[in-house]
C-alpha cells in the first residue's frame, strides 16, 4: 500500500502544489520552514478530514493551523495504491466547522459513496488515533501504548465491532443504570422502592379491610337506634309542632333581647336621658329664633344682629341733628343772631347724644338676650348629648335621629317580647324539651350513620383495589428480579471480556515484544538498559534490578523507543501488504551513531514498504 501523489489546493503555505511519491524511501530534506509538517500535516487530513474549529480552545487546532495563507481554495487530493485497486480521495475543508467539508473517494476512477465515510478506517483499518501511534511518528510523538483500534486488528476483529476497553465501558454503563455504584439511582432501586410502596399500600388495605366487619356492625346497630327513636316521635304526637313553637319562640326572645341592647347602647350616650320631641320642638325654635337675628343684623351668629341694630339707630339719631346743623347755618346766613344759631346747634349735638346712649342701651340690652339664647341652646347639647361640637341644626338633627331609632328599636323589642309570651303558653302546653331532645338524638345518630357509611364507601374502595395492587406487586417484583440478572449477566460478561481481552493480549503480546526487541537491536538498542514490551503494550526498563518506565529514557532514546514500537506494530498489524509509514524527523535528537544505526533499519524496512520521511538536515537524510 502506497501514495501515489498528492495534490494540494490550498494548505498552509502550499497553494497549487503537487507531490509524487515513489516505492521504498522517500526523503524530503528541505530546511526549516520549507513545509515538512504541513505536508505530514495535509497527508493526514486526506486520510482523516480536519476537526472543527473550538473558539474557546486554549491550542490553535490544525483547521485554524493549515487554513490558506494567501486565502483560495482550502483542500486537496490525494492518490493511494492497495493490492490492485487505485484510491482518489479528494477533500475541501470550511474555514471553521468540518459539518461543511467535502469528502469525495473513487475507487479505480469511479465515484464511491459508500467509501465517503471514514475512508482511512476502510482501507487502513485503523482510527486517526491508532494511526499515529503505528504508521506516524514526529519528532515530538514520543508515546507508546495501544487503542482500542490497534487492539481489534491485531485481534483480527470484524469491521464495525469495538475493542475490549470500549466494550467493558458499554457494559459498566449498562450495569450502572440498572444499579449504580454509589446512590440510590438505577432501574433496581426504582423497582425495589416501587415494591416498598405497593407493600405499604397492600399493608393499609389489609387493616381496612379488618376493619369492614367492625363499620358493618356499628352501622347496624345506628340505624336500629334510629329505627327506635322515629317510633318514639311517632308516638308522640304533636312532637314536631312543639319543637317548632319552641323554636319560634326562641328566636323572637332573641331578637327582642338584640333590639333591646341596640336601644340601650343608644341611651348610653344621653347620660341625663333622651330628650322628648318637646324639648327637641323648644331648642329648633330657639335656633331658628338666633339664626333669624343674625340674618337681620347681616352677622353671624348672636352678636351680628345687635350690631346691625346699633348701627341703624345711630344713623335714625344723627339724622335730626344733622338737620338742625344746618337750619342754624342756613338762618345764620339769612340774618339770625350768631347767639341763636349756636344755641340751636347746640341743642342738636345734644340731642344726637342723648339718642345715641339711649340706642347703645337697647343694643346690650338685646345683645345680652341674644347671649342668654346661645348659652342654652348650648347647654342642651354639651353634657346631655354625645354631641357636642358641630352646627347647631345639625346635631339637633343627629338627637332627634337617635330618639327616633330608640323609639323604633324599643317597639320592635316590645312586640317580640309579646309574642315570646304569647307563644310561651304553646311551648309549655306540649312536652317539647323531651321531643326536642329526641329530634337533636335523632339527628345525632342519623349524622353518625351518614359518616359510618363514608367509613365503609372509602373501605370497600379499597379493599377493592387489593387484587390490583397484589398483581402490581407482583409485577415490581418480577421486573427487580429481571433486573438483577440483567444486571448479572452484564458484570459476568464484563468479566468474561476481561478474561478474554487478556488472553488475547497475551496471544498477540509475545510476537509484538519480539518485533519491538528486535527492531531496537536492529537501531542499536538503549544503552545499558533492559528494555521490555509488555502486554499492555508499556515499556519497562531493567537496571541494576530496578524496574523502571520508558519515562526516565533520554528524549533520544525513547524516540527510538517510539520509532520501533511503531514499526513492530505496523509488521503485527499488517500481515499481508505492508502500509505507507510517514516519519516527520523523528530522529532530530539522536547522535550521528544512532542516526546511522536507524537510518540502516530503515533501509531495510523500505525493501516491502513505502517510506516518506522528512528531515532538515543532510546528516539525518536517508537516500
Amino acid at each position: 500500500m502506497k501514495i501515489i501523489r498528492c495534490r494540494i489546493d490550498g494548505f498552509g503555505k502550499f497553494s497549487n502544489a503537487e507531490f509524487t511519491f515513489r516505492d521504498g524511501m522517500n526523503c524530503l530534506c528541505f530546511g526549516n520552514g520549507w513545509g515538512k509538517t504541513t505536508l505530514a500535516a495535509f497527508i493526514r487530513a486526506m486520510l482523516y478530514g480536519l476537526r472543527s474549529e473550538r473558539t474557546n480552545a486554549r491550542e490553535l487546532s490544525d483547521r485554524a493551523l493549515y487554513r490558506p495563507f494567501a486565502g483560495g481554495a482550502f483542500g486537496g487530493s490525494m492518490e493511494i495504491a492497495a493490492g490492485n485497486d487505485v484510491y482518489l480521495i479528494r477533500r475541501t475543508f470550511d474555514a471553521h466547522r468540518e459539518s461543511r467539508d467535502t469528502a469525495d473517494v473513487y475507487l479505480n476512477g469511479r465515484r464511491d459513496g459508500a467509501l465517503s465515510e471514514d475512508f482511512a478506517g476502510r482501507i487502513l483499518g485503523l482510527d486517526e488515533q491508532s494511526f499515529v501511534r503505528t504508521l506516524f511518528a514526529g519528532s515530538g510523538d514520543m508515546e507508546v501504548g495501544s487503542t482500542g483500534g490497534i487492539e481489534a486488528r491485531l485481534n483480527d476483529y470484524t469491521q464495525g465491532e469495538i475493542g475490549a476497553d470500549e466494550a467493558i465501558k458499554r457494559l459498566d454503563g449498562e450495569r450502572k443504570k440498572l444499579l449504580p455504584d454509589r446512590g440510590n439511582g438505577g432501574a433496581i432501586n426504582a423497582q425495589r422502592a416501587a415494591a416498598e410502596k405497593i407493600r405499604t399500600d397492600i399493608y393499609a388495605a389489609e387493616q381496612q379491610k379488618a376493619r369492614l366487619d367492625e363499620l358493618y356492625a356499628r352501622r347496624k346497630k345506628l340505624q336500629d337506634e334510629a329505627q327506635a327513636l322515629e317510633g318514639e316521635l311517632a308516638r308522640a304526637g304533636d312532637a314536631e309542632r312543639a319543637g317548632e313553637r319552641r323554636l319560634t319562640r326562641e328566636r323572637f326572645a332573641a331578637d327582642a333581647g338584640k333590639n333591646r341592647a341596640e336601644a340601650a347602647k343608644i341611651a348610653e350616650g344621653y347620660p341625663k336621658g333622651l330628650p322628648d320631641e318637646r324639648e327637641i320642638a323648644k331648642v329648633r325654635q330657639m335656633i331658628a329664633d338666633m339664626n333669624a337675628s343674625a340674618r337681620i343684623s347681616g352677622g353671624n351668629g348672636r352678636n351680628d344682629d345687635a350690631k346691625r341694630r346699633r348701627g341703624g339707630a345711630v344713623i335714625f339719631a344723627l339724622c335730626p341733628a344733622i338737620l338742625l346743623i344746618a337750619a342754624a347755618i342756613y338762618l345764620l346766613c339769612a340774618g339770625m343772631t350768631t347767639a341763636g344759631a349756636i344755641c340751636l346747634s347746640a341743642s342738636a349735638l345734644i340731642f344726637a347724644v342723648c339718642a345715641i346712649i339711649a340706642v347703645g342701651r337697647r343694643g346690650g340690652k338685646k345683645n345680652t338676650q341674644s347671649d342668654g339664647i346661645y348659652a342654652a341652646i348650648n347647654a342642651f347639647f354639651v353634657g346631655r348629648t354625645p354631641y357636642a361640637e358641630g352646627a347647631f341644626e345639625e346635631r339637633l338633627n343627629a338627637v332627634d335621629d337617635d330618639l327616633r331609632e330608640y323609639e323604633k328599636l324599643s317597639g320592635i323589642a316590645a312586640e317580640l317580647e309579646r309574642r315570646a309570651q304569647a307563644t310561651d303558653g304553646e311551648v309549655k302546653a306540649a312536652d317539647a324539651g323531651a321531643t326536642r331532645q329526641l329530634i337533636v338524638r335523632l339527628a345525632k345518630l342519623n349524622s353518625d350513620v351518614s359518616a359510618t357509611e363514608d367509613e365503609i364507601e372509602e373501605c370497600e374502595r379499597v379493599v377493592a383495589a387489593l387484587p390490583e395492587r397484589y398483581a402490581a406487586l407482583d409485577r415490581a417484583n418480577a421486573a427487580s428480579e429481571e433486573y438483577e440478572l440483567r444486571r448479572q449477566a452484564l458484570v459476568c460478561a464484563a468479566e468474561h471480556i476481561k478474561l478474554a481481552d487478556a488472553e488475547l493480549k497475551g496471544r498477540f503480546s509475545l510476537p509484538l515484544a519480539k518485533a519491538y526487541s528486535a527492531l531496537l537491536e536492529r537501531t542499536g538498542g538503549l544503552e545499558g538498559e533492559g528494555a521490555a514490551l509488555g502486554a499492555d503494550m508499556s515499556v519497562t526498563l531493567t537496571r541494576d534490578g530496578i524496574t523502571r518506565g520508558d519515562e526516565h529514557l533520554s528524549t533520544g532514546q525513547r524516540a527510538i523507543s517510539a520509532l520501533c514500537f511503531r514499526l513492530a506494530l505496523s509488521d503485527c498489524l499488517f500481515r499481508g501488504e505492508k502500509p505507507f509509514i510517514i516519519l516527520d524527523d523523528p530522529f532530530a535528537h539522536l547522535d550521528e551513531r544512532r542516526v546511522a544505526d536507524c537510518g540502516r533499519a530503515l533501509a531495510a524496512l523500505a525493501a516491502d514498504r513505502q517510506i516518506i520521511y522528512f528531515t532538515c538536515h543532510p546528516s539525518r537524510s536517508f537516500r
